[in-house]
């Protein structure tokens, strides 16, 4: 009947799309607490993964000193993990070398790109995230074929809105395929980082107020 159909749409609708075909070789760019990571081996059974962060190994644990944890489980599932990774320059470093000898990957993926500027100008922070969005898909975009797909998940709303990564990625030669909600709920192991590293209070304890992304609304665009 047609109320059985209807909520059946709902259903479908509503189910989170996971674009992450287990055998698939992803590249994962600028992960924070790699909690992202973790949850893609261990909740989604994901088998050829290379996981990046910028940080250094010491200034990620000064940040996130539970990334201990999902360290370990990147290294004793024999997945890729190199440190200080800069997402818009693969071949300037040791570490870029060893991601793209690693390649080629068919899902590329940059979760909440933010320069993580502290600057209160939304103009200059625009501006600057723009410029890193623009110089991380003229990297993907010289490495990519017709087979992969780049992944990029945004905060829905403003200021993230004003960056038109749309425009932003067809200036770079590439286009978006879809679109869809990124359900944080799908990835349990998953915890939003912040690029400032973990917030505490006056206390020197971890903040159980401080804002957590993972209950905000966001988007992925696939290109």
């Amino acid at each position: 009947n047609t109320k059985a159909k209807t909520k059946q749409i709902h259903i479908q609708h509503n189910k989170p799309i996971i674009p992450f075909p287990v055998h698939f070789p992803t590249l994962l760019l600028g992960e924070g607490d790699l909690s992202f990571t973790a949850s893609l081996i261990l909740d989604h059974g994901c088998a050829n993964i290379t996981a990046t962060t910028f940080d250094t190994k010491e200034q990620l644990l000064e940040k996130y000193p539970h990334a201990s944890e999902n360290i370990k489980i990147i290294e004793e599932e024999g997945q890729g993990l190199f440190f200080g990774v800069d997402a818009t320059k693969l071949g300037g470093s040791v570490s870029g070398k060893g991601v793209r000898n690693r390649g080629p990957y068919r899902r590329i993926v940059f979760n909440f790109p933010h320069t993580g500027g502290v600057s209160k100008d939304v103009n200059r922070q625009v501006r600057g995230n723009q410029e890193l969005l623009a110089a991380f898909f003229k990297e993907v975009e010289e490495g990519e074929d017709t087979s992969s797909s780049t992944l990029v998940t945004l905060f829905e709303g403003e200021p993230y809105t004003l960056w038109n990564i749309r425009d932003l990625a067809r200036h770079c030669g590439l286009v978006v395929k879809r679109s869809f909600k990124f359900k944080s709920e799908a990835y349990p192991l998953y915890k939003h980082g912040r690029t400032v590293g973990v917030i505490k209070n006056k206390n020197g304890e971890v903040s159980e107020s401080a804002w957590k992304g993972e209950g905000r609304p966001a988007r992925t665009y696939e290109f």
